[in-house]
């Protein structure tokens, strides 16, 4: 396992991300721009958190296609929409599995973000069942060439 770069990590604690050269894992990548600064507005934070994971995904010779799984940690469940909208310019084609979280409180506020991306995008499809509502902003599983990634849906 190799540690992947990303301009956004501070830390020299952690690691981006772990490629394990099937998947590369990546840490909870949050709104903070390179230069330290975080937007203000809920979709500029969104798409820096995923810039940030495309940075990382760069760093390992991968893309935003790569990405099968992310899970998403809000400290305000109340842009959702934003985040979904968002999500659906980043991933247009076959968006990734993924769980969403809403949480009290974040080292960098107000989103944080993990991912997995496959590395072999052969075998990797959206799994959809019967009857599931539709979802442009991500998939209800998606498989690759030995694992089924499956979102979250539901809700407490």
């Amino acid at each position: 396992m190799t540690p992947a770069h990303s301009p956004s990590s501070g830390s020299r604690f952690l690691s981006p991300g772990v490629d394990t050269g099937d998947y590369l894992y990546i840490s909870g990548e949050g709104p903070r721009r390179p230069d330290g600064t975080v937007p203000s507005a809920p979709e500029a934070q969104f798409r820096q958190a995923l810039d940030n994971i495309k940075a990382t995904l760069e760093g390992a010779g991968l893309t935003l296609d790569n990405v099968v799984y992310v899970q998403v940690y809000l400290t305000n469940i109340g842009s959702y929409a934003e985040m979904n909208r968002v999500f659906a310019e980043y991933f247009p084609k076959t968006p990734p599995a993924r769980a969403m979280l809403g949480v009290y409180a974040l080292p960098d506020p107000p989103v944080q973000i993990n991912a997995v991306a496959v590395r072999n995008l052969d075998g990797r499809k959206a799994i959809h069942p019967a009857n599931f509502p539709a979802d442009q902003s991500s998939s209800p599983g998606i498989l690759t060439h030995d694992r089924l990634f499956i979102s979250q849906h539901g809700r407490d």
